[in-house]
């Protein structure tokens, strides 16, 4: 027990620096650190929308039973995107789980953007899907699913690095940044906000992560 706090100590001084968006090999390393079962996907290739955020429909983050999202970043091919995402696994993440909405939004352009969205699971459960959505006739919407994680109470905030010409109507920009969880924990909030400091407007993920056990093992 004391080598795994220790363990988390180290990640917490390592998240709390302003890393640059393009620190992969940080995040392989992070991951290679892992006492979970961690898997990785990816959506299916999808396009031609010039763009606008109304591509994100064609994308779901899911993952499977027993699982919690624990990383995602969008990739880009052209006008094509996909989500290349991360699963973790414990006995833990319970399927007690329950669907949510983000509030749906109209159009008054620009009515998709991104900021107007939080998925919020309740304290201590985790996110194990997310898509965005046509809600209504014209109206959008995050749909998203949250899983009670048992035996945990130890979940931290962090503000992700700021989104180079991140356009909140549009997909550009986003391809630069990974959103990742600290090593075995999975989101349990994930929301854009402004970054601050920024004399143009700039974005950044602002994300919520629980720890995830698995005492099975």
């Amino acid at each position: 027990m004391a080598n795994r706090l220790n363990t988390l100590l180290v990640l917490l001084l390592v998240c709390s620096l302003s890393l640059p968006s393009n620190s992969t090999s940080l995040t392989k390393k992070i991951s290679n650190m892992s006492h979970l079962k961690t898997t990785k996907h990816r959506t299916k290739w999808r396009g031609n929308c010039n763009g606008d955020v109304e591509c994100l429909i064609f994308h779901q983050i899911k993952c499977s039973k027993n699982e919690a999202i624990s990383q995602f970043v969008m990739e880009k091919k052209g006008n094509y995107i996909r989500y290349n995402y991360r699963c973790t696994k414990s006995h833990e993440i319970t399927d007690d789980c329950e669907e949510y909405n983000t509030e749906r939004q109209y159009p008054k352009y620009p009515y998709n953007k991104l900021d107007k969205h939080e998925m919020n699971c309740p304290d201590n459960w985790v996110i194990q899907s997310f898509g965005f959505r046509i809600a209504s006739l014209f109206s959008y919407n995050y749909k998203y699913t949250c899983c009670k994680n048992i035996n945990t109470d130890v979940c931290y905030e962090f503000n992700h690095y700021p989104i180079k010409n991140g356009n909140l109507w549009k997909t550009d920009g986003f391809d630069r940044e990974i959103v990742w969880a600290i090593t075995d924990a999975g989101f349990n909030r994930i929301k854009l906000i402004q970054a601050k400091g920024n004399k143009n407007p700039t974005y950044q993920y602002k994300t919520r992560h629980c720890y995830i056990y698995d005492h099975s093992k």
